[in-house]
Parts: C-alpha cells; structure tokens; sequence
C-alpha cells in the first residue's frame, strides 16, 4: 500500500483528488439510494 500511496504522491496530488471525488460521488449515490 505504501508504494503505491508513494507512487501516487510522486506522480502528482491530482489523481488522489480525483479518487476522493470519485469516493465520495459513490458514497453520496450510496446514501441517496
């Protein structure tokens, strides 16, 4: 887990942005739902 984390982090912030928004659309899908 670490290395990909350190991966993510070398490459860039926004992919990690990206995957929280797309986390929490899901989630709010989930509680709509």
């Amino acid at each position: 887990v670490q290395p990909d984390m350190e991966e993510l982090t070398d490459n860039a912030e926004e992919p990690d942005e990206a995957e929280s928004k797309q986390s929490e659309v899901k989630l709010g899908r989930l509680q709509y739902k």
